[in-house]
C-alpha cells in the first residue's frame, strides 16, 4: 500500500508547530485533525515512500527534542521539510533502524 510523509500546519503560515506524520490518504488526514483544532490546518508537504513507517520512526526519533506533544513539532514548515529531506538523503542507501 502506498504511504506519504506529510507535514501539516496552520493554512496560514510556515509556523510552527506543525504535525509530521504518514498516512495512505494525507487529504483524509488533514479533514480527520481539522476536527479538533481550533485553526484551519493545511497540508504543506508530501512525500510517497515505500518505506515511510521506517522513515517516520527515524525522523521522529532524531527531532524528539522538539517534540510539542504527539506527532507535533515545534519546527517551521521550511525547517520539517529540511528535516524530512535530510533523513531521506542521509539513509537513502543505508538500512534505517529505527
Amino acid at each position: 500500500m502506498t504511504k506519504y510523509i506529510y507535514v501539516i500546519s496552520c493554512a496560514s503560515s510556515d509556523e510552527a508547530p506543525c504535525k509530521i506524520g504518514i498516512s495512505d490518504n494525507p487529504e483524509k488526514r488533514v479533514k480527520q485533525l481539522q476536527t479538533g483544532h481550533p485553526k484551519k490546518l493545511k497540508i504543506k508537504y508530501t512525500k510517497e515512500l515505500d518505506n515511510a513507517r521506517l522513515y517516520e520512526k527515524r525522523l521522529h526519533k532524531d527531532m524528539s527534542y522538539l517534540r510539542s506533544h504527539g506527532e507535533w513539532f515545534n519546527l517551521s514548515v521550511s525547517e520539517a521539510i529540511e528535516q524530512i529531506n535530510f533523513t531521506l538523503i542521509h539513509h537513502e542507501s543505508s538500512e534505517l533502524i529505527p
